[in-house]
């Protein structure tokens, strides 16, 4: 395990980071407001997608792609009950696919089945600034 607590506040500087791991699957952990959806938007952006990027919190899954050359999935666990919603949904079967990064919103329930690695990336947001720390598990 490799774990890293980046002494940046700016989100920018932060997703700039995170475009650069050579992982596939980024877990985003931060309690409602922390800024989940505003560092996606920025890692979106960064490789390469001018597409609108929202939270997919009723929709579940949005897809993003780049050129041609890379799929971006876009999850939102937060109102998943069950593992087997995910499943269900088709979500699972998008790990691992080649060309793609994932990217998932509240993963806590599914953690057991997300595939290692992956980028952990916890936001502690305070009054006026905001705290990262990336862990990778391997």
């Amino acid at each position: 395990m490799f774990f890293e607590k980046v002494g940046i506040n700016n989100t920018s500087s932060v997703a700039e980071y995170i475009s650069n791991l050579e992982i596939q699957t980024y877990l985003f952990i931060g309690n409602l407001g922390a800024g989940k959806t505003s560092l996606i938007k920025q890692l979106v952006s960064l490789w390469g997608s001018a597409e609108n990027v929202t939270s997919p919190t009723f929709s579940l899954l949005n897809q993003y792609t780049i050129q041609g050359q890379l799929t971006i999935y876009h999850s939102d666990w937060y109102r998943v009950k069950t593992i087997e919603e995910l499943y269900d949904a088709g979500i699972m079967e998008h790990f691992n696919e080649p060309k793609s990064k994932f990217l998932i919103e509240w993963p806590q329930l599914g953690l057991a089945y997300i595939p290692k690695p992956y980028a952990h990336i916890e936001i502690e947001h305070q009054e006026n600034s905001r705290n990262y720390t990336i862990t990778i598990i391997e």
